[in-house]
């Protein structure tokens, strides 16, 4: 006689068992598309700061965004990074769909911290 359903998912979450490395395998999959997404973000971030301190001005984002299209219409997608193409995708009209979209306290310049959004942990309280 075969377990009941009951009695096999009980014994299935238990540490060690199927039940448990399939959550544990969803949530590392969840926690590595976080930090990827993060990764992609703080790429993005750094191309456009040019002069590294941690601020994006409308100066460096125009610069920024013009270098792409210059780059694309040179040479294709084929020659950008794909951390570029997202950027571009995302702010179709360009450096100031960025800033009016990311410069939350209205200040003229973007920080990592507006534009970088660090995810919670999977296990964390704040969610």
């Amino acid at each position: 006689v075969g377990l009941s359903f009951v009695a096999w998912s009980a014994m299935a979450a238990q540490p060690g068992n199927l039940g448990s490395t399939i959550g544990n395998n969803a949530a590392q999959k969840a926690k590595n598309q976080e930090t990827n997404a993060t990764r992609i973000q703080l790429m993005q971030f750094s191309y456009l700061d040019g002069d590294e301190d941690g601020k994006v001005t409308g100066n460096e984002a125009e610069f920024g965004f013009q270098s792409l299209y210059d780059r694309q219409n040179a040479g294709g997608k084929e020659n950008m990074e794909q951390f570029e193409l997202m950027l571009r995708e995302k702010h179709p009209k360009g450096w100031e769909e960025f800033m009016d979209k990311w410069d939350k306290n209205e200040d003229e310049v973007v920080e990592r911290h507006e534009y970088v959004k660090v995810m919670p942990r999977a296990n964390s309280n704040e969610l």
